[in-house]
Formats: C-alpha cells, structure tokens, sequence
C-alpha cells in the first residue's frame, strides 16, 4: 500500500485474515482493508468491511473511530446518492439499512440519536410515516435529554398530525395524535416549534369535533335510533361544551328527549 500498489495490498491483507483470522495482525488488516476502500472511494465495500471488523474483531479495534467512519459514509451515501443526470445510485432502503446497522452496534453510543433522525427522516422521505414515528418515538424514550430529542418531539407531532388528516375519520388515530400533542407542549412549553404544534393541536381538536358531531346526527337523521343518538349528543355535551356545535346539540338533544316524554304521556 505504501508504494501504491493498491491492489495487491488488498490481496495481502485479505490473504492474512483467512489464512490467520485468529492472529493479533488480523484485526489490524481488517481495518487497513476497510481503510483501503475508503481511501479509493469505495464507500459501500468500506462500510461493509467495517461492518465485518466490528462483528469478528470488536475488542481489537478502535471501536468508537470505525463507528464514526461508518457514520461518515453513510452520511456519504445518502448525500451523494444521484448521479449528474440525477438518477438515483443506490436505493434509499440500503442506505436506510446502513444507518439502522450504526445504531445497532451502539444503541447507546453518543452518536445514536443524530443517526436515530437521519432514519426517521428518511422514512419520511419514503411516505413511512407510521414508522418515522416508531424511531422518533425511540429517541423519546431512550435519550430524552438530549437535544435530539427535542426535535423528535416536533417530527413525531408532525408525522401524527398529518396521519390523523389523511386518515380523518380514523377518530382513534385522532386522539392520540392530540393527546401526545398535548403530553409535548406540556412536558417542553418553551419548545421552539411550539406555536406550529399549537396550530395542529387546535386542527385536531376541530377535527375530532366534527368527527364527534356528525357521528351524533348520523345516529339522528340516517339511522333514526333516537337512543343512539341521545347518547351521542349527551357525550358530545360532555366533551365539547363549548364548540360551536353546543347549542344546537342542546336544542336537539332537548327536542329528542321531550319527544320521548310525549310518546309515553300518550301510551
């Protein structure tokens, strides 16, 4: 390698490690192999050989140097993934995967929560937000003080907002996304996205109302079952007393109920 000769210096570390896998020169191949590609620019064979010295060699390498160049080329990959016709090189999932693997060799690693966003955004990126979700939520849980955290806070909002929007009758999906809305303001009032997770958080309300009301009169006017529909509307009273349904919700309800008092004044 020395004299440029890098062919046949990958041949000769290759040769080292299968002919003496278990010897202390081994791992310091491994990593000069690993080395070799990435030096000349081939980035996912380096990733992969790195990948190999941190399975077969873990304790006889730098451990946190190989997991910063892995970060490195995967930040590589993913940056400089088209070619100048703009075509994608490699598909995203791979680079995705190559991310997941970093945070796999160190789920605690300082660097695990950076890497831990750059999946979650390319999920995203990829229209996955059920799973965006999944990995902001793990950044939540596992480094709630870090800085990460608090922009996984605002991204996993977003991912919910926008799943309850296009899934608008899906009240269940509604709630939550305004109940973990309202944990996040709660727990980060000074949060520097909190005046936008504000504006989803009354959208959702609004939506979950509508999905409340007209649940009540479809109870009302298309099934006709009165008591259905009474308990629909006292619910609704009970939640929402002052949305702007209220008062003709009471007005019906007050109707519906004097109704069923006459039927029975007249039995």
């Amino acid at each position: 390698e020395a004299l440029g000769r890098d062919k046949a210096a990958r041949k000769a570390y290759e040769a080292l490690i299968r002919e003496w896998p278990t010897a202390p020169q081994a791992a310091e191949a491994q990593f000069a192999l690993a080395n070799l590609y990435e030096r000349l620019q081939k980035f996912e064979k380096a990733f992969d050989e790195y990948q190999y010295l941190l399975t077969y060699f873990a304790g006889h390498c730098p451990y946190n140097e190989v997991l910063d160049r892995q970060f490195r080329i995967a930040n590589h990959l993913l940056h400089n993934n088209r070619s100048m016709f703009g075509w994608l090189l490699s598909g995203t999932d791979t680079i995705r995967e190559r991310f997941e693997q970093i945070v796999r060799n160190a789920p605690r690693s300082a660097i695990a929560p950076e890497v831990m966003l750059i999946i979650g955004s390319i999920r995203v990126s990829q229209g996955e937000l059920q799973e965006a979700i999944s990995v902001y939520d793990g950044i939540l849980n596992r480094f709630p003080t870090t800085p990460q955290a608090v922009s996984a806070a605002f991204l996993t909002a977003q991912c919910r907002y926008e799943l309850a929007v296009k899934h608008r009758y899906n009240e269940p999906r509604c709630r939550e996304a305004i109940a973990f809305s309202k944990a996040v303001l709660a727990r980060l009032p000074k949060h520097p996205q909190k005046e936008q997770m504000t504006v989803w958080l009354n959208e959702l309300t609004g939506l979950l109302i509508e999905q409340n009301y007209q649940q009540a009169v479809f109870y009302d006017t298309k099934q006709r079952n009165v008591e259905a529909a009474k308990a629909a509307y006292r619910r609704f009273l009970t939640e929402f007393a002052d949305s702007k349904y209220a008062p003709q919700v009471r007005d019906r309800l007050a109707e519906l109920e004097k109704r069923m008092v006459d039927i029975y004044s007249d039995a």
